[in-house]
């Protein structure tokens, strides 16, 4: 029996020594490392101690032994009780001061027995009997007193690992459940001990327990990842977190809020941020708008609410408002989360502005795509997309399209007498003219060369007669009397600046021809080809003139006349 027992507190002492060394090496990774060393370490010396007592022969060695043994306790209860404070609150700072003081009482009976005869307050008495594998002693009162304190700090860790259990899940709850089995087994073998002595033959069972709690231990470390993997207080989450967290309670009454919260109300209402718990929601500011909103239609469940505003034109948060209930659906309180996005509102600002750039940008090269660039006047691909939505509504509504095809009389004779430059300079005047004599609705576009095109949609026959002879007596009047270099005030829209000196239209009449949809043609091709013949026979005639082509059937020669034919007869 005595062999087992050797054999039983040698195993334990080399067990928690091994624990200890691997918690020892943990120390720099993990804040209750530390202190489950030291735990270890303690525990390994009482089983030692024990060890020297049930193997020595002398009497006075075991008594020493025995003394020992109890200081080898209290650093384990000290340091079970700093490894179950560490794990279970984050926020607990372990300084010298601070184990000192938990470290008096102890230390003061640990010094009392060390100096105190038998019997005496702290040992009635010693007995060696060669039955017992260690001599059997008797506690005194201080002694007494000395582990009722090491079983407060036990229960106080032991409650704490309970409270944080009830809140853990996964790999923490089943280290929790690791960590009060550790403590629980070696404190019911000592309560066991020191209660019914008789019932263990008078041998005491805490050493040879705290095998168990070492294993245990070890279990956590190498398995659960005790001391690696740490569960994080829900209160340090929130005091560390960047975001603003006010807790309202159900009559209205703010009851908490974190630092950064404190540090947004103190931006919002210098002063306030440490005198507003217990005040009023509305005591919020700005923030009581969102705190007012989750309060209405409070339903017996958990709403959300997600909203951006404006605290103040500077500063924008983005606003959290959660409405908590309990099990039974009875309301609670709201949680109002703030996070400060003036940031991401401030570069939204800017990406908008870069895209409004961007899209005017865009709209200003798709309009240079449909327009001329000499004259200012739409283009062939703008004319063709105008033409058939025209004639598309034209079907849709039973309202005609009229045509007209402007050429410039002897152009070519323009460009070969005076030059290219007072060419460009004509065109441009006589676009001028043109955009002003149309009607609001209508396309003129440059067709091509000296060719100009206008489409009316809703225009008859006679109206687009008349609007003809007035664009070719307009420049008649207009064009057909400038002199050589006189100025005509008309500016280009060349890219080009235009300056003072810059070359003056030339005298121009135009001949004009008429085509109507759907009388004339029933395609747009149709339409662009009747209008031209018009221009054809309009410039046969004699130009400075208005063909209808609708009198295209008095020539003979019309009907073999293709589009754009003997295009140089027309200059």
């Amino acid at each position: 029996m005595q062999l087992a027992w050797i054999v039983a507190l040698a195993l334990a002492a080399i067990t928690c020594a091994g624990v200890a060394g691997h918690s020892w090496r943990l120390r720099s990774a993990a804040p209750a490392a530390r202190a489950m060393a030291v735990t270890l370490a303690g525990c390994s010396l009482w089983s030692t101690s024990h060890l020297v007592a049930a193997a020595s022969t002398s009497a006075g060695i075991q008594l020493l032994a025995i003394r020992l043994s109890f200081g080898c306790a209290f650093v384990s209860v000290l340091g079970t009780y700093f490894v179950l404070r560490s794990i279970t609150d984050l926020g607990y700072q372990l300084q010298g001061r601070v184990v000192a003081a938990y470290s008096l009482v102890p230390g003061l009976v640990f010094v009392g027995i060390l100096a105190s005869p038998v019997p005496g307050p702290f040992l009635r008495s010693v007995s060696f009997e060669p039955s017992h594998a260690v001599p059997h002693f008797r506690t005194g009162w201080v002694l007494l007193v000395a582990t009722g304190y090491c079983y407060v700090l036990l229960g106080d860790g032991l409650r704490r690992v309970l409270r944080g259990r009830r809140s853990a899940a996964g790999v923490f709850r089943t280290q929790f459940n690791s960590m009060v089995l550790a403590a629980v087994i070696p404190v019911v073998g000592n309560a066991v001990t020191i209660g019914f002595p008789d019932l263990v033959g008078h041998q005491d069972l805490t050493p040879l327990l705290l095998t168990c709690s070492a294993l245990i231990d070890s279990w956590a470390l190498l398995r659960q990842g005790l001391l690696r993997v740490v569960p994080v207080a829900r209160e340090h989450v929130v005091n560390s977190i960047s975001d603003g967290v006010i807790v309202i309670d159900a009559r209205g009454r703010i009851v908490d809020m974190n630092p950064a919260a404190k540090a947004l109300m103190q931006l919002l209402r210098p002063g306030s941020a440490g005198d507003i718990i217990g005040a009023d929601a509305a005591d919020l500011g700005a923030l009581s708008v969102a705190a007012d909103l989750a309060a209405q239609g409070v339903a017996p469940t958990m709403t959300y609410d997600r909203r951006s505003v404006a605290l103040t034109p500077d500063l924008h948060a983005d606003l959290r408002i959660t409405v908590v209930s309990d099990a039974r659906g009875r309301y609670l309180g709201r949680v109002l989360v703030c996070r400060d996005i003036t940031d991401l509102v401030d570069a939204r600002a800017q990406m908008e502005s870069q895209l409004d750039l961007v899209n005017a940008l865009q709209q200003e090269l798709v309009e240079l795509s449909l327009r001329d660039p000499l004259t200012g006047l739409h283009n062939r691909r703008h004319l063709d997309e105008a033409l058939n939505v025209a004639l598309a509504n034209a079907d849709r509504t039973g309202r005609p399209v009229s045509m007209l095809i402007i050429d410039a009389d002897h152009f070519k004779a323009v460009n070969d007498r005076h030059g290219h430059q007072v060419g460009d300079a004509t065109l441009v005047a006589l676009a001028a003219l043109l955009r002003a004599g149309v009607r609001t609705g209508d396309t003129i576009a440059r067709f091509g060369g000296e060719e100009f095109v206008v489409l009316m949609p809703g225009a008859d026959r006679r109206e687009a007669r008349r609007r003809a002879e007035q664009l070719c007596a307009a420049c008649q009047e207009e064009m057909g009397n400038i002199e050589g270099a006189e100025s005509t005030g008309v500016e280009s829209h060349r890219l080009d600046v235009v300056t003072s000196s810059a070359p003056q239209p030339a005298p121009v009449t135009v001949s004009i021809g008429l085509g109507v949809y759907p009388e004339d043609a029933s395609t747009a091709d149709a339409l662009l080809a009747a209008a031209d013949r018009a221009l054809y026979l309009a410039k046969k005639n004699g130009r400075n003139q208005v063909v209808d082509s609708h009198l295209r059937t008095t020539f003979p020669f019309d009907s073999a006349y293709p589009a754009h034919a003997a295009a140089g007869e027309r200059r």
